[in-house]
Formats: structure tokens, sequence, C-alpha cells
């Protein structure tokens, strides 16, 4: 993902059974400036 003027990371959580649990956004723009989202997939329980 390319977004003008900030850096975009991300870490992908997993379950031992390799079921995606989270992921985990952080936007640092300039400034030190951050934003983290957070989206719960729930499918491990699927």
């Amino acid at each position: 993902m390319e977004l003008s003027d900030c850096t975009v990371t991300y870490d992908l959580s997993f379950t031992r059974h390799g079921a995606l649990r989270r992921v985990v956004l952080w936007l640092v723009y300039p400034g030190d400036m951050s934003v983290m989202l957070e989206l719960n997939t729930d499918l491990w329980t699927q």
C-alpha cells in the first residue's frame, strides 16, 4: 500500500492452527503522528 508522505506497516497475528485472528495496521505520518487500526476477523472460530 502506498500513501503519500506516510509509512504503512502491518502485523498479521495467527493462532496456533494457522487461522488469521487479527490484522493490525499502523499509519505513520510526518510529525510523529500515528494511527492504529485493528480488525478482529473471528476466523479462528469458524
